[in-house]
């Protein structure tokens, strides 16, 4: 019995063939093992979902934090970092920013990210009975001598007034750093 593709002895037939086989080798393995079907709650995983706005403050700014930002930067570190008690009744959310090319690129994913940020916390009841949400971005930092320090970046302040007055949808994270 002779396989398509190999009974002329010819090169490129022989490599498209095997390609082929390859090909439809690959797919029959994948439908056999295909990890997409198998179910997320068997074993006693009992996922209980919570709605975020029904949580603690905290609990709810490191959730926002994650939903919006990402559980980890793109140097592979937690993006939360803390939540604490400010002056006036401000609570300081602490995060670690994402590295990138430029300074100019991290500054814009940071704003952009602050905007969003600020954006879906605004909702949450206990945030209407603060002052006010900071958000403080560090990174880490290399000096001329070659040593890396965790540093805070940027600090973005936002009082309750402000975050309340903000149209949203038609709001550009370039006026963050004039209205904060």
């Amino acid at each position: 019995m002779k396989l398509f593709g190999y009974r002329s002895k010819t090169p490129w037939k022989m490599a498209l063939a095997t390609f082929t086989y390859g090909l439809v080798l690959l797919i029959i393995v994948i439908a056999i093992i295909n990890p997409s079907s198998e179910d997320d709650n068997t074993g006693g995983n009992n996922i209980v979902e919570t709605d975020p706005l029904k949580m603690p403050i905290d609990d709810f700014l490191e959730y926002q934090v994650n939903e919006v930002m990402g559980e980890k930067t793109n140097t592979k570190k937690p993006t939360f970092v803390s939540v604490t008690e400010g002056d006036n009744n401000m609570k300081v959310v602490t995060v670690n920013a994402n590295d990138n090319l430029t300074v100019d690129f991290i500054r814009t994913g940071m704003l952009s990210k602050a905007k969003d940020y600020f954006e879906q916390i605004i909702v949450h009841d206990e945030v209407q009975d603060l002052y006010g949400v900071s958000l403080v971005y560090c990174l880490t930092l290399v000096d001329q001598l070659g040593n890396e320090n965790e540093r805070v970046v940027m600090i973005i302040d936002m009082s309750l007034e402000t975050l309340n007055e903000i149209n949203w949808s038609n709001f550009s994270y370039e006026n963050l750093k004039t209205v904060s």
